[in-house]
């Protein structure tokens, strides 16, 4: 009996190594048959490797014929607050001694208009020809991944960004956070970032209240860019945090006021905080003889 285990234990372990080992091929060179991945799989080397150059800003050229159209504020961004982590390396084509940009266009003007930049740092490849560097300006703009809004967010709060660190705080007070959740989740973080940065006071004072109307749901954009849009338009001294419209919209409920902004925003034929607006107003008006009206926004 005791042979029988021993050899039913050696089983499961040598299965166990096996895919232990199979494992741990798929981030090596080489298959769990130990074949080469490059000849296995028939994999490219489309091109050289880079050189690292400092290169003068001056001598950086941009051929129109595939660079994007410059954008003056984009610029004027990275001017105004220039940053070497940010900028990275500019990818660059050697044309026969001719350095043409190939990723970095709004860097290299960046830099132009600075005194204190004389040198850019680079990273040149050979020139296979126009086709090959239109090719390269295509990849590098569409295999490297955008932040997305979450990732972005996270990164705010680590450099002390004071709109996210105050949409940070309102999560804590009221037990949300950012993200996916089956109840407690905020996906319109850039949504609340734009309102505490234009906002701050108007969030603050109504985001207890769409907590509120959001209980055990997840915040949703419609509902923070509704609540926002009315919020601001207020007369000096009312809110809808007042007695009277909070406790109209607790009553109304999270999925009434959703239904009735999806219907204004069908009505109107767009997502946007006036129609949100006015389809908020249409469930908190619904019934009332004296109705909440607002500047610019008009009832169904």
């Amino acid at each position: 009996m005791k042979t029988d285990n021993v050899k039913s234990e050696n089983k499961y372990l040598k299965i166990i190594k096996e895919l232990e080992r199979r494992d741990s091929a798929k981030d090596g060179e080489t298959t769990f048959r130990g074949e080469d991945k490059i000849a296995r799989y028939k994999w490219n080397l489309v091109d050289r490797p880079g050189v690292f150059l400092e290169i003068e800003k001056a001598d950086l050229l941009i051929d129109d014929a595939y660079q994007r159209h410059i954008k003056d504020p984009k610029v004027m961004e990275f001017a105004g607050d220039w940053s070497w982590i940010a900028c990275g390396v500019i990818k660059v084509a050697d044309r026969s001694g001719l350095f043409f940009v190939i990723d970095g266009q709004h860097r290299v003007m960046a830099a132009r208009k600075r005194s204190d930049i004389a040198m850019l740092p680079c990273l040149v490849f050979e020139s296979a020809g126009l086709v090959s560097e239109a090719q390269g300006f295509l990849d590098s703009n569409t295999s490297n991944r955008p932040l997305s809004v979450l990732d972005r967010f996270k990164a705010l709060l680590i450099t002390n960004d004071p709109r996210a660190l105050m949409v940070e705080r309102l999560f804590s007070e009221t037990g949300r956070r950012a993200g996916k959740g089956s109840y407690d989740g905020v996906y319109c973080i850039a949504s609340l970032l734009d309102a505490a940065k234009k906002y701050p006071k108007e969030l603050e004072r109504v985001w207890p209240l769409i907590d509120e109307i959001c209980k055990e749901q997840v915040v949703s954009q419609s509902i923070v860019l509704a609540v926002m849009h009315i919020e601001c338009r207020m007369n000096d001294g009312e809110s809808l945090t007042d007695r009277r419209w909070k406790s109209r919209l607790l009553s109304i409920g999270y999925d009434t006021i959703h239904e009735s902004m999806n219907k204004a925003a069908a009505y109107y034929g767009s997502r946007t905080p006036t129609s949100f607006s006015v389809g908020l107003l249409d469930a908190l008006n619904k019934g009332l003889r004296n109705h909440l009206v607002m500047k610019g926004i008009n009832s169904q």
